[in-house]
Order: structure tokens, then sequence, then C-alpha cells
């Protein structure tokens, strides 16, 4: 949003408080939205999506803290609206306290959330909560085992089956068991009413991940320290009957002393586990039969690593996987990711996602609808207290945003411990713990431009060339800004803007005009720059609207679009330029949705296409070739064509019919509707092939012509005049011939000189009679030796016809 829109906004609020009118809130502010600032401390936000662009977040509450520590959640729509009661809705206030609280999407536009607490002794409770915050069994949730036992260290995922799967571990000494249940919409326990075993040892059972199967179970890695020296790395797959499908102990990963590990699926029912070491990262693919891909130990990601930590994967959607995590090789933590694909090939360099002075870790990430990665990350880098960032990288790593990162909050004391959700138009909403007025919960939306808060943008969904046409145009097509929609419906209508390129910015005397040549006219006749007014163009007076971004870059009005209530539009709009041999001819294009306020619009993320003339003109009509001899060669010619994109014609010669034209074999380009070939003679086999070319080098069918073709007389005994030829070959090596004729008997002097005047050769010297003669020279002069390259005259004197002409010898 612009700063006029936000300064708007944020008058209309207070003026509206001011009369004692509520105002509701439904926007993302700097700094993030209060997603609950209820008495006493609210930490440990989790949060999944909605499945409608916005998000469910759930958090350990104190604000009642004689009755111990309660769950509750909050919806926000993905215009920031808070969509529950203010603060957010209870899910558990029991008088005992909870702990370990996880969420995530029941796939219908509510939630899952778990965690434990003590009101029977430490049990693991799940509740389902429906798009209205409404839950759907038990007040404070079903327990998801009734074997009684102490637990803690939950897992939560989606199950594939608008379901969930639990996962915790069972603390009851003096054994450790990782247990695990799964519940379906309605509360069911699926896997016995005690749940089912996944690992049962007599060791501590320490940091688990869990990811999906994407076959309605569930993989799940641990460490436990089963050897009785040092924590070594387990998996285990479970299948939607609750049946373990691994080694019955569970698959061993590492028997390196490790720690940190993190998992993701593969696409296939396995999954990536990456672990550290005490100074590397360390990743293995598992297939979905719990056979290893990247050989028995894994491979290394990075060497020489220090402190690795807070390691996450996130799966690329094309079989591979994304890794961040924070590094203390600089002597700050900062924050790296790598791309590997499923064979363990690396398709990134290493890439430093933020590395700016101070600490930054406990980064989280996840993957747009485009294959990009959104970062998240607490900061350190202005001192005592850390701030929320947030980084994108492209499928090829590349970073997108600022460099170090986009602040999301740089409020007062800290804001830490984010978690983040793909949101509205491949965006991302980050929530986090926030000090600011005391411990509370803040969430913030950022867009795939970079853009701080929500920006209800049209989204440029395709520019693309109009196919089957001359070129000139170009499809602009969008998705309209959910601000047109009911409820809001405050767009009215859209603007569709090109890029200028810099040489007509320059003629216009705005936007970026470096490193371009201006050298031609645009021809615009009036030049209104953009105000924010009304921009419907004046048709009457031809004017052009223009407008320059914050880049400097200037843009022109191509055409409006009145708002139909469309969930998206096309416009088809004059292109620039088409792509040719010389170039793809890329244009860049712009949608601002436009709102009654004048001042108040939104612009998209700027797309990219050109247009191609996609048809070839038709085949030359009415070709002939005639012989003559005034001069001696051959006259093409042919009808010209009536397209108006007609470049002209291309001539090709060759020596048997078959030959296929080419830049070898290319006798003349010409503009007109005929080609004077001189070296052809009675006696040579030369077939031709006349094809016509348009401006974008599109070529017609070619038009054949043979010797069977070809009109004309044959030559006279003694030609109506004297004639000197141009030489053939020309350039030459090592022999040219010279053709001329004689109207009369007589003596004949054909000589070479060099471009000095000097003479080298005699060629001819005597009486010949009248009729056409050729003689060669094969470059030697008259002392026998080989003449060097270079520029020769030859002078042909009979009687009283004189003429020199030019050659050139090429060794």
């Amino acid at each position: 949003m612009n700063h006029s829109t936000r300064s708007t906004l944020l008058f209309t609020i207070l003026f509206l408080f001011c009369l004692g009118i509520p105002a509701l809130q439904a926007e993302w502010w700097d700094d993030g939205i209060p997603v609950c600032t209820a008495v006493d401390d609210q930490e440990d936000p989790k949060i999944t999506t909605d499945d409608d662009g916005g998000a469910i977040i759930a958090w350990l509450d104190d604000r009642v803290p004689v009755a111990g520590r309660d769950i509750y959640a909050q919806r926000i729509g993905p215009d920031g609206s808070v969509l529950w009661v203010a603060d957010g809705v209870e899910v558990y206030a029991g008088p005992d306290n909870a702990d370990d609280v996880e969420i995530c999407s029941d796939g219908t536009g509510g939630a899952y959330i778990s965690w434990t607490d003590d009101r029977t002794g430490r049990y693991t409770y799940i509740q389902r909560l429906d798009e209205s915050g409404t839950p759907q069994w038990v007040a404070n949730g079903i327990a998801v085992s009734t074997k009684d036992i102490s637990v803690s260290d939950i897992l939560l995922t989606k199950d594939g089956a608008d379901g969930a799967i639990v996962v915790w571990k069972n603390m009851e000494w003096p054994s450790r068991v990782l247990m695990a249940q799964r519940v379906d919409p309605s509360g069911t326990l699926m896997w016995s009413d005690s749940a089912v075993v996944v690992f049962e040892g007599p060791e501590d059972i320490y940091e688990k991940a869990i990811t999906t199967d994407g076959s309605n179970g569930a993989i799940v890695t641990w460490m436990d320290y089963r050897s009785g020296s040092r924590y070594e790395l387990y998996a285990q797959r479970i299948d939607e009957d609750g049946d373990t499908l691994w080694t019955g102990e569970g698959v061993l990963i590492s028997s390196l002393a490790t720690w940190d590990p993190a998992i993701s699926p593969d696409g296939s029912g396995g999954a990536f586990i990456v672990w550290t070491t005490s100074s590397d990262l360390h990743i293995q693919h598992i297939n979905s039969s719990g056979s290893f891909l990247l050989g028995a130990s894994g491979i290394p990601l990075t060497t020489g690593s220090v402190q690795p930590t807070a390691v996450q994967l996130t799966y690329d959607g094309d079989g591979g996987v994304i890794i961040t995590w924070a590094d203390y090789s600089s002597g700050n933590y900062d924050v790296y990711a790598l791309r590997m694909d499923g064979a363990g090939s690396l398709l990134w360099p290493l890439v430093e996602i933020c590395s700016v002075e101070g600490n930054q870790f406990e980064q989280v990430a996840i993957l747009d609808s485009e294959g990009n990665t959104i970062v998240a990350w607490y900061d350190f880098r202005t001192g005592l207290y850390p701030d929320i960032y947030a980084q994108k990288i492209d499928q090829l790593g590349s970073v997108e945003w600022s460099a170090g990162g986009v602040p999301l909050c740089t409020a007062d004391y800290n804001q830490r411990f984010p978690d983040i959700v793909l949101a509205d138009h491949d965006g991302a909403i980050v929530c986090w713990e926030d000090e600011r007025t005391g411990l509370n919960i803040y969430a913030s939306y950022i867009g795939p431009n970079g853009f701080v808060g929500i920006y209800p943008a049209p989204r440029i969904s395709a520019v693309v060339d109009v196919p089957g046409d001359q070129g000139g145009k170009i499809h602009v097509q969008w998705d309209a800004s959910f601000l047109e929609a009911p409820p809001d419906m405050t767009i009215t209508y859209y603007s569709v803007w090109r890029r200028l390129p810099q040489y007509m910015a320059a003629l216009e005397g705005i936007g970026n005009t470096s490193g371009e040549n201006v050298s031609e006219d645009n021809g615009f006749e009036e030049t209104v720059f953009f105000d924010g007014s009304e921009l419907v163009p004046d048709k009457e007076e031809d004017r052009r609207i223009l407008r320059t971004d914050a880049g400097g870059y200037s843009w022109e009005l191509l055409g409006t679009q009145t708002s139909h209530y469309f969930e998206n539009y096309t416009m088809t709009v004059e292109s620039l330029y088409d792509s040719t041999a010389l170039g793809t001819g890329w244009q860049f294009y712009m949608v601002t949705a436009h709102t009654d306020t004048a001042w108040v619009y939104y612009d998209s993320v700027v797309d990219s296409g050109y247009s191609v003339d996609n048809l070839a003109p038709a085949a030359p009509l009415g070709v002939m070739a005639e012989q003559g001899y005034q001069p001696e060669g051959l006259t093409l010619s042919w009808d010209l064509n009536s397209e108006e994109d007609l470049s002209g014609y291309k001539v090709y010669r060759g020596s048997d019919p078959g030959f296929v034209p080419g830049p070898g074999n290319l006798m003349a380009y010409t503009e007109t509707g005929a080609v004077f070939d001189g070296d052809w003679r009675w006696n040579e086999t030369w077939y031709y092939r006349i094809v016509a070319i348009d401006i974008h080098g599109n070529e017609s069918d070619n038009v054949f012509l043979g010797p069977a073709d070809i009109t004309g007389d044959d030559l006279p005994d003694v030609p109506e005049t004297a004639f000197l030829a141009q030489n053939c070959p020309n350039p030459f090596n090592p022999v040219t011939t010279i053709r001329f004729g004689l109207k009369e008997s007589g003596l004949v002097s054909l000589k070479v000189y060099d471009a000095a005047g000097r003479l080298i050769r005699v060629l001819m010297d005597e009486v010949k009679e009248a009729g056409y003669c050729e003689k060669a020279w094969n470059g030697i002069d008259d002392r026998g030796a080989r003449v060097a390259s270079g520029v020769y005259f030859y002078r042909l004197i009979a009687g009283d016809f004189v003429e020199t002409k030019k050659m050139i010898m090429l060794r």
C-alpha cells in the first residue's frame, strides 16, 4: 500500500474513534497487528493456514494466573482482520497448566490443536476448532490415550484425510516410550484407545520431528541414548492403521553424536532427514520402504560449520528439499539456505539469507506456489532486543528482497520465536511473541514483492502473445484485487501500464533515462503526468498519461477496465515491438487497482512478455526469369506482396534442383520485385528459390525456378555493342574469368594492373574476331610470380572501346 493510503486510513480510524464509532480491524499495520494483548503473558505461538488465505494461531496464555496456563486461538483473515472474539477463543481453560501447544490445519478452514496438561496427570489432548472458532469436541479437548502416563514434547501433523496424527514422549520411569495416535474429524481415536508404540527403550528420547507420508500416515525421526554412549538418530514410518512399517526399533539414520533433527516429505512416501554433528549438517533421503538413497551414512551438507542450529526442511514440490539453518561460522549466528534434489545434488550454492551484524536465528520457512521460499527469523542487528525480519529466495537460489531482509517488526523490546504460514497472493503470515506492552502475540503479512502488510493489488497471471496475428499485440491477464469482491467492493476500475524503454522516457524528460541512446521521436503530442486523478484518457486530444515509479522508471497508460466483480480480466494491448531474430523484445507491464479515492490505488508486481508475428507472408506470385545479353545475365522478377509488415525478398541459387536455401547459397536480398544475376549463362545449370520475408524474419514458402522455366532468346553471335563484364568469381583464388564482347574485329588489349597502376600482366594483345570472348587469369604476373592478395584492375581496349574494372585477389 502506498503511504497515502496508510495515512488516510489511519486518519479515518482516529476520526471514527473520536466520534465514538468503533473502527473494525481490517488492515495489517507496521510492526504487526495484535493477535492477543490480554493481561499477563501469552507465549509460544504456533500457526497454520485457514485454507482461505489467512491463518489460525494458537498459544499458551496466562491471563487467568490462578487457574493455571491455558490455551487460546485466533483466526486472522487475509486482510489482517481478526475473525474470532477479541484476544482469542478458549481451547483449554482448566485448573492446571497446559504446555507443548501444537497446531495444524483440518483442511476445511479450521484447525487441530494439541497440548499437554496436568488435570489428572500429564496427558496429551487435542481439540478441533471449526472455521468460526467453535470447538467441535468436548470442552477442553479429548485425551489421545487412555493410558495414565506422563508425557511431553508433542508433535502434530495432518494425516492427509482431514484428520491429524499426534506423537509424544511417555516419561513414565523406568521406560521411555514414543507413542502416536490418529484422530479423525469427528474426534474418534483411530489407533486403539491407548495409542500405538513407535519406540520403547530404557533411555531418554530426545529431539523429535514429524512429517506426513502422503498416505494418511506419518514418518517420525528422533534421538535416543540406547547406545549408552551417545545420542543416535532413528526414524520410523507409521501407516494409516497405526502399524510401524520399518525396522521394529526404528531405522538407524546416524550413529554419530547428533542433535537438532529436522524432517520433510519427499513427495513419494519417503522423507528427507537432516541433523547436526559438532560442526556440520548432514542429510539422508529415505524412501517409503525405509531404504537409504544417499548412502549408508547420508551426505554432509556443510563442512567446517560452527554450531549449526535451528535446522528446518521445506519440501520444494519437485522431489527435493530446501534446508535453512543458523550458523556461528562468522562469529555471529547468521541464517543460510541450500537446496538439494532427491539424488543428493545441490541445486544452489550456499545462500546467505542474512549475515548482518548481530545474531540471527530461529528461522522458519515456507514454500509459495511458484517454488520460492520465504524465510522469517528473529534478529539482534539493532542491539539488545531482537526484531523480526524476512527474506525471499527464488527457485534458483537468488535473494529477491532487500539485502539483509525486510523488517516485519522493529517495535520496542523483544520480538522472538516466529512461526510462518503461506498466505494469500503467495505472501506469508508470520506470528511471534512480542514484549512491547507485556508478553503478547502479534502477526504480520509480507507480500510476494516484499511489501509488509496487506497489499491488495491485482496479480498479473500472464503476459502472452496474441496467437496467429501479425504481431503488435499482447494479452495482459490478471487476477482481481480481493477488495473488488464483496463485502469490500472498493475497487472501481483497473489501469494497465507499460514501462517505457529508457530512450522513450528520455524523450519525455522523465524517469530513468541513463544507459540508452536517445535517437527517435515517439510522436507523443502531449504528456499528462500521473497525479492520482481519474485515468480515462481524453481521446479527442489523443493525450498520453505517463507516471514515474519509485525506481525511476516511467510508465505509459494503455487502457482502463471497469470492475465487474470478476475473478480475473484480460486486456489486449499494443506492443512497442515484436520479438525478432535480433532479440526477444521483452516488455514490462503493471496493473493498478483503483478506488473511489484518487490517491488510494494498488500496483501489481511487474510482469513481462513479448509479442510475436506468427504469420509468414504469402509466397511471391507472378515469378518470371528472362535471359538477356545487354548486359548478359538473368533477370528474375515477381509481383510485389501486399503484407504491411513485409521486409523484402531473398533469392537463393543452387547447382542442383534439391538444394536447401541457406546463408551459403543466398544470392541476393532486395526490397523490390526484381533482381539481376550477371553470372548466369545458358551453358550453366543453375536453380533458384525465391521467398518473401517480413520484418520479424518469417519466410514464405519458396518459389522454385529451374532451367526449363527460363525464357529469352539465345545470345547472338555478335553483341550489339562492345562490353567488359565483371570477372567471376570476385574475389577469387586462384583463378578468375574475365568475359567481354566485341562488336567488330580488331586489335584487342587486355591487361592487369596493381593498385599503384603498374602493369603486372598482359593477358591479351592480339587481333580478335567480333563475338563473345573470355580469358582466365590465375594470379601469375608476367615474371611467373604469384601476386599478393589485394586489389587489381583489368583494362580492355578494343578500337574506340576502353573500360577498366576492379577485382580482388584473396590468398
